[in-house]
């Protein structure tokens, strides 16, 4: 519905941010994710700073897709009026902490009532030289597929979340995410790595992202 509008210097969709060039060969990279009670998260399997700190690495975990290093974030939230007070301040200290980590500023946001459930919304904004950014376009014939993490370990935890073992290794690793930050942004730095993506829906549907926009074929050894 947008091809004919001028892109006003923006380049996406189709990665897992959108990139402004800003000059002297740096860029920002934008990128906006929702979370919603019951679908996202389970407010009476996680604590409000669980949440709080998931919302944020779950979005800069985008940016650091791109080969970015996460700079700021907007907050928006949408709460029933019973998650207003001690809920919403617990969620704060929450995404404060995961903030702190990686030295991401809160620069701005919005706070509505709600009358179905918590919502959560975050737009996270990154900064890298533009030959460190990296696109799903741009894999090559001969590429190697690597992942950071351990593939499962969050399907895994949220069955063990919703059969109330909330404290395994694999239920910790579900309801407080840590972002490959540190090397997505080193691997932006690397002139070998031509392609990446965020994996956080599964490694066969992002992988796929790839394939789409590089126009080509993968092969995964399990």
């Amino acid at each position: 519905m947008f091809r004919t509008m001028s892109n006003n210097g923006f380049e996406g969709i189709g990665d897992d941010c959108a990139i402004l060039p800003i000059g002297g060969d740096e860029a920002l990279v934008f990128t906006s994710d929702m979370l919603n009670e019951g679908i996202h998260f389970l407010t009476d399997k996680s604590t409000p700073f669980q949440i709080g700190y998931k919302s944020l690495m779950v979005n800069i975990s985008d940016v650091a897709a791109m080969g970015a290093k996460p700079a700021a974030t907007l907050l928006s939230l949408a709460l029933p009026n019973d998650k207003f007070g001690e809920w919403s301040a617990e969620f704060m200290r929450g995404y404060k902490k995961a903030s702190k980590k990686y030295g991401v500023k809160l620069v701005g946001g919005d706070t509505v009532g709600s009358k179905s459930g918590v919502c959560i919304s975050v737009t996270a904004i990154g900064r890298a030289p533009m030959a460190n950014i990296k696109r799903r376009s741009a894999a090559k014939v001969g590429d190697v597929i690597m992942v950071t993490g351990k593939l499962g370990a969050s399907a895994a935890g949220l069955r063990d979340v919703l059969a109330g073992k909330l404290t395994t290794r694999n239920a910790k690793i579900h309801l407080m995410p840590e972002a490959q930050v540190r090397e997505g942004e080193w691997l932006g730095q690397q002139a070998s790595v031509h392609a990446m993506a965020d994996i956080s829906d599964g490694i066969a549907s992002d992988l796929q992202h790839i394939i789409d926009q590089s126009k080509r074929g993968a092969i995964i050894y399990e």
